[in-house]
């Protein structure tokens, strides 16, 4: 056995050059497999670096807060106990803040807050920063609210000294969003925690201390993720049930996020290795083929020295070990020095853990003695010093780790496995059967398990540990296929043409049966160069479709060109713009949420947010079917004119007790309501208001009627009898507005001889009487997601039941897959001013203008998103440009292999019929006629090839977004990627390529009839 591991280091040191294609191939292979994975986590550090750096304060904010009644649990003596405890396992508590329970002040409710270090977190728009609180006078700063410039608190005298904005740091997010506690409330904030604490007027509110730290994005990394992760929980362990009324907020949701998307980007770099590798080895395979030769007459003359099977297998083995294994070692050092290159370019931060300084690190220098913190951030704040830290941290967690020592395992063993089978059998037919066989088998297992379980998204990826085998094997066993085909088909094809050639001039008629006279020599070649031609065109196919896929989300996401978050006064739909109304619905029966958006529907089509193929039904045609009306979005009604100072109403109740008011639409759009407040028993009344400036010029749409709780106790009917609406104008005179003769119920009840008659018992919704609305006219024709046209039977209705109880039907006239900003889910498209008018025909203020789509430039105005914008940051994501790297990267590899594989075959040619072609020369054929014979030879094998594997590389970019759904970004795309094939870019590619290899091959060509022939025949 030594002696045969010594023969085949003996013949390895003689064939060193013969070897080294095979080597380079493996080597590459191994490059491409083991630095993916450290690639990728140098580009997902900085995009979890990119993206929490982005995210606000308030959403890196740790917040800890804790309840207390009053002041004999919540006073200063009671604060230094907790400081105590908290500076325990909360350690460099930045920003201290004490919320006071809202106070009802006048109408409006009062929320007093303090803040340490307060000039650190506010932006002042007018006044200054509070300088003094004590039991005279507390200074204030307004970050919420419009209040009076002096507020009186339960006793204590607060002076409005500022106005601005509040950071979301010490007291989270102001004003609180609709439906949270204190929406809607006046926020004043002192400046300090602990004079307030001194005011004895507070002592009896309930107030929350909070202690607030901002975890530094920089401490953060994908290899940390965990730890800090469970360093947070941590924190929260420490406090949750030990300290009475604790809460923790942990800053998790944007790691997590971050966290997730960068494991499927991860999975999705193996996938584009594995195909690089699939190529590689492939060429390996193909330069190791012409040493079989050579190993079959070593192997013969072993068995003619009666030497057993395993010395011969050991022999194989050993012959395809040593290119294996020198291109495993020198592929791994040439990931090592990728790894570190990158690594050192893109890292100049620190790389610290931050779960041992959230978890119970000594505090920050920043912490001030007692627990008064100025701002400061978990974990350490390190200089660029940890850039050379940072290589060794991502070779650490990236290269030298078991999955790494397996991947190069698994590779070796692979590339010895491909090697062997060559040298070994690369001529024998039944080898060949069983390789086509095995490979079929894997096909369709692939095809198989693809098809019944779907495609594989971000959260799958993500969340799934090791990525599944079928999604690392397919795109490679797709290419791998076109190889195969070529091995069957290359051979015969060739045959039939050679008997075909013979009254062709000798040039090609040389040239064709030279390629018949070694079809399998041929057929490999061709194989190999359909193999990364299809790996190639597949990268470039998938690569535009990430990148049209981008733009599509973009779109999406804004609908329009720009997207106003905000309501534009005053705007009407038309072909360029239109307001959108959006609101959230349930079907009856088993409900179902729904998404229910108005947009105009002469710009419906004009969208850039839709996509052809999200209806059958061009949207043209739809939005016909929408039968706007863009008069809807403003409720005819009674004019309240400019000049308008006060109306009275006479108005007579029976049978119970109720609140009449008149509800107005204001110019801009918007909803109010005059005369309401005071709940009327039965009688007679004459109810008079002033009209605010904000509400003239608008119009009366509705007479409401909200009944008191318990009925009247005498009677099943009630009534209402209105009589003329009178106006006083500015200059004194009085006029009648309305008589509300022509008017009609809302919902319930009659109206006729100038009195509503409605039912008390069991009375549900609302009432009211309201002048007729042309544009609310239902059902309301809308386009619905599929699942929502299902429910409906042919000509049927679908009804909604709407926010506040009512019910709105629609009919669905279209069906489209998606609605252009609407999360994943049910959805429904209408026209805005039919859905406008029919929702708050029902209740004035159901349905409002909450956003503004413009088509085309337009000028900034508010808060907004524009679908430039949003692509060109999806364009700057790290993660997203190292995935469009690594696939042009892909087809860039593709072409070298191809290009690799032809003039290697060329060489192999040249090599094996020198004296067959100096013969040819010696009995008068001219020289350069044998040279075209092997250019044509290499034209025909380099265009075959590269046309199979365009074929391939398309089908396979048709079908990859079936099994894998997956953005540029690492996230699921909204809407799902179209498959968008680069015909023409591929075209030219394989123009290129061909001309590549033609070039070569001529040079080849030339270099081997250098001399002359008698020369070479002696040679």
């Amino acid at each position: 056995m030594l002696a045969v591991l010594g023969l085949v280091l003996a013949r390895s040191r003689r064939r060193a050059g013969a070897l080294l294609a095979v080597a380079v191939g493996v080597a590459a292979a191994a490059a491409v497999v083991l630095a993916a994975g450290p690639l990728t986590l140098v580009a997902r550090d900085a995009a979890m670096g990119r993206a929490l750096s982005e995210a606000s304060a308030s959403e890196r904010a740790l917040r800890l807060t804790v309840q207390r009644p009053g002041e004999r649990e919540g006073g200063a003596d009671a604060l230094r106990t907790l400081e105590t405890d908290v500076a325990a396992g909360f350690p460099g508590a930045g920003a201290r803040s004490v919320r006071f329970s809202g106070r009802a002040v006048g109408r409006t409710s009062v929320v007093l807050a303090g803040v340490d270090a307060l000039g650190t977190y506010v932006r002042l728009a007018a006044g200054r920063l509070p300088t003094r609180c004590d039991a005279r006078v507390c200074e204030v700063v307004a970050v919420a609210g419009r209040p009076e410039a002096v507020v009186d608190l339960e006793g204590a005298r607060l002076r409005v000294v500022g106005r601005g904005r509040l950071d979301g740091v010490p007291l989270g997010p102001l004003p609180p969003a609709p439906g949270r506690p204190d929406a809607g409330a006046t926020f004043l904030v002192a400046g300090g925690v602990a004079p307030l604490l001194e005011l004895e007027a507070l002592d009896g509110l309930p107030r929350t201390f909070g202690w607030t730290r901002v975890l530094d994005a920089s401490t953060v990394h994908p290899w940390n993720t965990d730890r800090v992760l469970t360093g947070l929980a941590d924190v929260q362990d420490a406090f949750a049930g030990v300290i009475d009324g604790a809460q923790v907020s942990l800053p998790t949701a944007p790691i997590a996020a971050e966290a997730r998307r960068g494991r499927a980007a991860a999975a999705f770099a193996l996938i584009v290795a594995a195909l690089a590798a699939t190529i590689l080895l492939a060429f390996a395979a193909f330069a190791a083929a012409e040493q079989h030769d050579d190993v079959a007459a070593e192997l013969r003359r072993l068995r003619a020295m009666a030497a057993r099977r395993r010395h011969r297998t050991t022999l194989v083995l050993g012959e395809a070990t040593m290119p294996a294994l020198a291109g495993v070692l020198v592929g791994a050092t040439i990931a090592v020095a990728a790894t570190a290159l990158a690594a050192s370019l893109a890292l100049d931060g620190p790389t610290t853990t931050a779960a041992a300084t959230i978890a119970g690190a000594p505090p920050s220098a920043g912490a001030a003695a007692g627990g008064s913190a100025v701002p400061s951030s978990v974990g350490p704040t390190a200089g660029s010093s940890a850039g050379a830290s940072g290589v060794a941290v991502v070779l650490r967690e990236g290269f030298f780790t078991s999955r790494a020592l397996v991947a190069a395992l698994v590779l070796l063993g692979a590339g010895v496995g491909v090697i062997a089978g060559v040298l070994a059998g690369a001529q024998s037919r039944g080898v060949r059967v069983a390789l086509e066989a095995g490979c079929v088998v894997v096909l369709g297992g692939i095809v198989w398990q693809g098809a019944s379980r779907g495609s594989v998204d971000a959260v799958a990826l993500a969340d799934g540990g090791a990525v599944d085998p079928v999604l690392v094997l397919a795109p490679g066993a797709a290419a791998l296929a076109c190889g195969l085909l070529a091995l069957r088909l290359v051979p015969p094809l060739l045959r039939a043409l050679a008997r075909g050639a013979e009254r062709l001039p000798v040039g090609p008629y040389l040239a064709l049966v030279a390629l018949a006279r070694q079809p399998a020599r041929t057929a490999a070649a061709v194989a190999v160069v359909a193999v990364a031609a299809a790996a190639g065109t597949f990268a470039l196919g998938h690569a535009r479709t990430l990148q049209q896929g981008a733009l599509d989300q973009a779109a999406y996401r804004t609908a329009g060109d720009v997207r106003g978050l905000r309501p534009a006064a005053g705007s009407r739909p038309s072909a360029d713009q239109t307001p959108v109304v959006r609101i959230k619905a349930e079907t009856l029966g088993r409900p179902l949420a729904v998404q229910v958006v108005g947009v105009g529907a002469e710009a419906l089509p004009r969208l850039p947010g839709w996509r052809e193929d999200f209806s059958s039904t061009p949207i043209a045609q739809l939005a016909q079917r929408l039968d706007g009306d863009p008069d809807g979005l403003q409720l005819g009604g009674v004019e309240l004119p400019r000049d308008v100072r006060r109306i009275e109403l006479p108005v007579k109740l029976t049978g119970a007790r109720a609140v009449i008011q008149l509800a107005v639409q204001r110019a801009d759009g918007t909803f109010a309501r005059l005369l309401g407040g005071t709940e009327l028993p039965p009688g007679g009344y004459r109810l008079s208001a002033p009209v605010p400036r904000s509400e003239r010029g608008g119009r009366i749409v509705a007479l409401e009627v909200a009944l008191g709780p318990g009925g009247s106790g005498t009677s099943d009917l009630g009534e209402v009898i209105p009589r003329a609406l009178t106006a006083t104008f500015a200059d004194g005179r009085r006029a009648p507005l309305t008589d509300f003769a022509d008017w009609m119920p809302s919902t319930a009840g009659s109206f006729t001889g100038g009195t509503f008659s409605y039912s008390i018992a069991g009375v549900v919704g609302y009432l009211g009487i309201r002048p007729q609305q042309p544009a609310a006219r239902e059902p309301i024709p809308v386009l619905a997601t599929p699942a929502l046209a299902a429910r409906v039977r042919a000509g049927g209705n679908l009804v909604l039941r709407l926010p506040g109880g009512g019910q709105s039907r629609m009919r669905i006239v279209g069906t489209v897959r998606h609605v252009p900003t609407t999360s994943p889910g049910e959805a429904m498209i209408a026209d805005v001013g039919r859905l406008f008018a029919a929702l708050n025909t029902q209740y004035p203020g159901l349905a409002a203008v909450s956003e503004h789509w413009r088509i085309g430039p337009a000028p900034p105005s508010g808060p907004e998103l524009r679908r430039a914008d949003l692509a060109a940051a999806a364009a700057a994501d790290p993660l997203a440009r190292g995935v469009l790297v690594a696939l042009r990267g892909l087809a860039i590899l593709g072409a070298l292999v191809a290009l690799a594989a032809v003039l290697l075959a060329v060489a192999a040619t040249a090599r094996d019929r020198g004296g067959e072609q100096a013969e040819l020369e010696a009995v008068g054929v001219p020289p350069r006629t044998l040279q075209a014979q092997m250019v044509a030879g290499a034209a025909a094998t380099a265009l075959v090839g590269l046309l199979a594997g365009v074929v391939g590389g398309a089908a396979l970019t048709g079908r990859f977004t079936d099994l894998v759904a997956l953005g540029a970004d690492g996230r699921r795309p909204l809407p799902e990627l179209l498959p968008t094939f680069p015909w023409t870019l591929a075209g030219l590619a394989v123009a290129a390529a061909a001309v590549a290899a033609i070039v070569a091959a001529g040079g080849q060509a030339r270099r081997a009839f250098r001399g002359d022939a008698v020369g070479r025949l002696r040679g």
